[in-house]
């Protein structure tokens, strides 16, 4: 590589291409300042077999560094090599070649004010915050008028451009006066944001970039995901009950038999399997009918035995979940050629009834209750599970009609699905429905939560089918959206983006198949017998169920101290470009070595621990049935039980028991015994609620059992053990090696030091560990860095205490 033509203004260069497959040559610059070279800028990407490029965007007295790249679409190669721009002789007082340089627009908007600078104006980058310039200058009233406060302000420094905006102050000391300068104004604006789940750099650049005109160099965090960490699994009635919340009476699933079982819906009865009769009905044979038959209701008069003028017949249906009142559907296949007064009802709750609204009944099902008759439809109570129900129909008299009323079929159902309402039977003489399950019922497990972000996850299941619309899903955004597949045990995603916590979905329907009864199609449930739920895990910050409001640098700030970021605003004088640097404390270097003034290092193991012991909130337990055998302990679900926090009682009579003297606790065994001495009866069931600890641990190989080496804390948001393992594993990884500490004094090395940059100075015996900025304290001429090689375990625990809360909390 070679340069020609060099001016102060303006260079050539060029290069040997070498190669004669490249796609491209891409060419980079940047420059040198204040003893360092700044960041590569991308100047053009030219084509194959250019070997030369002219850049009239250079400064005077000023060294660069070009790189040229030709790349292919597998490779890459190049070379770079250093220049410096000739003196144009001139001085460059706009924007100070040497010293310093302001330049404010007077507030009456007529002309620039270039103040006389007295002793040296103290630069004060900021952290975490917005930079700031003091500047010196001569008294003078003038500046105290009002006007000069939020003026648009500029400073060089050596020629180079500070990120100063706005005068914000004007302060008064002994024998001068300073103009305070700041820059990132625009981060100032109040702002308003809402996150479900979102990634928090994707969350702070998002702000930035919808709000300011600034650029926004958000670095990714992600490091190298633990892969496949069992999250939540289920393959017992407890277990099942630990994953689930509290099922609603309403829900048509039961956990029973070690599974999650989809419930009949529908309760299918052929016509002549009837339960009662009365008067003279009687079967009825029609080979268009379900299973070639039915039940005749004749007018004939039964008002002498006390009855109505016609026959009835009843059928008993007992519900196996609770039917809401509204749900309750009742439909008849059936026909009449001249309809009779017919009364339907369901436990004497009359569902429908006819009167002369129609001379004939066609063949088919009848919705009643829905407006083809006289009736408004079943208004009792919910139909309980567990409870024998009675559906009625009944010929109450002739006044509309004296023909028989002939009834093929009876459904009592659940509105609240779907069924096929087939009429016609095949060639074996049965209707391919209605179905008995539900066509599709959805539950959603409980969030499995982790102190680390999940980015993918996998769901390995067992059914005893999965066709018709059986699914499966996967969600890590607190359900807002679902990755799924339908007809398979299986399921292995990546998210979009990391999240909080992972969530399991099943969608349960029905299936079979026969020729020997109807219905013919759906006349069994499917279940899930159990799962395993795994997800990549991430040390990925994620803002979960989070509000912000206030200012822009404040909400950056919260967002900040959440994921353990730093962030910077920084203008860069050579681009001209604004911008906000986010990323975490060691994750970007700098070319710069600053000078030190000073330092003290320390090395220490009293804030190390190969073991760590992290407790979760307590979890209740409501209503567990158990069996007592009089004297000995029997088990119970949960071990690790709250002290005195157990009631026990007897769920048909309301009894409860006392401790000490109907019964005893072994709290840490999770084992209850009833004392013969007691009121409480052998080989009898009772019920039991409690309260168990929730808590995890994890110990490193390097564990001895020595004195200091374990640590023990309590976070009230983990609500699993299994999230207390992640959170005990997360403290122990990050707080095993020893804590190297440092506090250095540097010379201030001016305003082309990103302060977001680790410091890895060779002067410090620092064991080979990078060390990263914890804080700054900005002084005359200096800058005093509080640095280290990790997080302390305060910090650590910290971190996985605000995720925990932030992952439970609801907005």
């Amino acid at each position: 590589m070679s340069f020609s033509n060099v001016t102060e203004t303006s260079l050539d260069v060029s290069w040997s291409d070498n190669s004669d497959n490249e796609d491209g040559f891409l060419v980079e610059r940047r420059r040198e300042a204040n003893g360092g070279w700044g960041r590569w800028v991308e100047l053009n990407d030219l084509a194959a077999n250019t070997t030369t490029y002219t850049d009239t965007d250079v400064s005077p007295s000023t060294t660069y560094e070009y790189r040229v790249t030709g790349y292919t679409e597998h490779s890459t190669g190049g070379a770079s090599a250093q220049v410096s721009t000739a003196d144009s002789g001139i001085p460059r007082q706009r924007s100070g070649s040497t010293g310093w340089r302001v330049e404010l627009d007077h507030y009456n908007g007529t002309r620039t004010v270039v103040p006389r600078i007295l002793d040296e104006p103290r630069w004060v980058p900021k952290l975490n915050d917005l930079p700031e310039v003091r500047i010196p200058v001569p008294k003078s009233d003038s500046w105290a008028e009002p006007g000069w406060k939020g003026q648009p302000v500029r400073v060089w420094h050596n020629g180079q451009r500070l990120g100063i905006d706005r005068l914000e102050d004007v302060e008064e000391e002994t024998g001068h006066m300073v103009l305070v300068g700041r820059g990132g104004i625009e981060l100032l604006q109040h702002v308003s944001a809402e996150y479900i789940s979102q990634e928090t750099h994707l969350a702070a650049q998002s702000l930035v970039q919808n709000n300011t005109s600034y650029t926004a160099n958000m670095d990714d965090p992600a490091a190298t995901p633990q892969a496949d960490t069992l999250m939540q699994s289920a393959d017992t009635d407890a277990e099942f009950t630990d994953n689930l919340s509290s099922i609603d009476a309403t829900e048509p699933i039961a956990i029973q038999n070690g599974r999650l079982e989809l419930l009949q819906s529908n309760y299918f009865r052929e016509g002549e399997d009837e339960d009662v009769t009365e008067g003279s009905a009687g079967y009825v044979s029609n080979s268009s009918y379900s299973n070639g038959g039915g039940t005749r209701l004749t007018t004939t008069d039964n008002s002498t035995d006390g009855g109505h003028q016609g026959d009835a017949v009843e059928f008993h249906i007992t519900p196996e979940y609770t039917i809401a009142s509204s749900n309750v559907g009742l439909k008849v296949l059936e026909e009449s050629t001249d309809v009779p007064e017919v009364e339907w009802s369901i436990n004497g709750y009359l569902v429908d009834y006819t009167t002369d609204v129609a001379t004939s009944i066609p063949y088919g099902w009848s919705s009643h209750g829905s407006g083809a008759f006289n009736g408004s439809g079943y208004t009792g109570p919910d139909l309980e599970a567990g409870t024998t129900y009675t559906v009625r129909i009944e010929v109450v008299g002739t006044s509309a009609g004296d023909g028989p009323l002939d009834i093929d079929a009876v459904a009592l159902y659940d509105k609240g699905y779907s069924y096929t309402w087939d009429d016609t039977v095949d060639a074996n003489g049965y209707l391919s429905g209605p179905e008995l399950y539900p066509d599709a019922y959805q539950r959603a497990f409980n969030k499995a939560t982790s102190a680390y972000s999940i980015t993918a996850g996998e769901v390995d299941a067992t059914f005893n089918d999965v066709t018709g619309n059986q699914a499966i899903a996967l969600s890590n955004d607190d359900g807002q959206t679902w990755t799924s597949a339908s007809n398979t045990s299986t399921l292995d995603t990546t998210f979009g983006s990391a999240g909080g916590s992972i969530t399991f979905r099943t969608t349960l329907s029905r299936f079979g198949s026969r020729t020997t009864a109807t219905p013919t199609q759906g006349f069994n449930g499917q279940y899930l017998d159990a799962y395993d739920l795994y997800a990549d895990l991430e040390d990925t910050p994620v803002l979960t169920n989070r509000k912000f409001s206030g200012r822009l640098v404040d909400v950056l700030n919260d967002m900040a101290e959440f994921g353990n970021f730093l962030w910077e605003y920084r203008y860069d004088s050579e681009t001209e470009t604004k911008s906000v640097e986010w990323t975490r404390p060691g994750q970007r270097t700098s070319d710069v070595s600053p000078e030190i003034v000073d330092y003290s290092v320390s090395s220490s193991i009293r804030d190390s621990y190969e073991r760590a012991i992290i407790n979760g909130v307590a979890q209740n337990v409501r209503g567990e049935a158990f069996t007592t055998s009089l004297d000995a302990y029997v088990n119970l679900a949960k071990s690790d039980l709250l002290e005195t926090q157990e009631v026990v009682y007897n769920p048909s009579t309301g009894t409860r028991w006392e401790r000490g003297t109907d019964y005893e606790m072994d709290y840490s065994g999770g084992q209850i015994k009833a004392l013969s001495s007691g009121g409480m009866s052998d080989a009898t069931q009772y019920e039991i609620d409690y309260e168990f600890k929730t808590s995890g641990s994890y110990q490193s190989n390097e564990y001895t059992g020595a004195a200091g080496e374990t640590y023990e804390d309590t976070i009230s948001g983990l609500t699993t053990d299994r999230a207390c393992e992640q959170a005990a594993l997360y403290f122990v990884q990050r707080t095993s090696e020893p804590l190297w500490t440092a506090t250095v004094t540097i010379t201030d090395p001016g305003p082309g030091w990103s302060l977001v940059d680790a410091v890895d100075v060779d002067q410090l015996p620092d064991g080979g560990n990078r060390l990263k900025i914890n804080e700054i304290t900005n002084k005359p001429s200096e800058v005093v860095l509080e640095l280290g090689s990790r997080n302390t375990a305060g910090k650590v625990i910290r971190d996985i205490r605000q995720r925990a809360v932030s992952t439970s909390r609801r907005v």
